[in-house]
């Protein structure tokens, strides 16, 4: 896929965000090695995919998942890379559901709106998803460690 000179959305937390790499982070090596790609970065630090119950405490920005923020993205983009998960593990407090549920409250219903209001906005684009990052210092209820 020919990425040099594409309009290029990327939707995601604080990595998308570059909060704490804001000339290293992996939108600016984008940009320096497509360039003139025209990307846009929507990474908002602190935010989930899916919707949270209880507002977060001091930071009302992060209550702004995913679905919320799609439709304030440019509408043109040829490529959408979305990069989440990793804030909905660590302290989201929503559930993970079931992979048939399409309420945007629990992970699995979030992923569904995401993924269908992305189709709907950009039908012609190349949609892209990254799995979210392993975090070693988390450990799931009943795992010992992730080995």
């Amino acid at each position: 896929m020919e990425i040099t000179g594409k309009k290029v959305n990327f939707l995601g937390d604080s990595i998308t965000e570059g909060v704490y790499a804001p000339d290293t982070c992996y939108i600016k090596v984008f940009e320096r090695k497509f360039k003139p790609a025209v990307v846009r970065n929507y990474g908002v630090g602190g935010t989930r995919i899916a919707e949270q119950t209880v507002p977060t405490k001091n930071h009302p920005e992060q209550d702004r998942d995913f679905c919320s923020r799609v439709d304030e993205m440019d509408a043109d983009a040829d490529i959408v890379f979305v990069m989440g998960g990793t804030n909905d593990f660590a302290h989201g407090d929503a559930p993970m559901g079931k992979l048939s549920d399409r309420d945007p409250k629990t992970f699995y219903g979030a992923c569904h709106t995401l993924m269908k209001k992305l189709i709907e906005r950009y039908p012609a684009a190349t949609i892209v998803f990254a799995t979210p990052l392993h975090r070693i210092n988390e450990i799931i209820p009943g795992r010992e460690s992730f080995e």
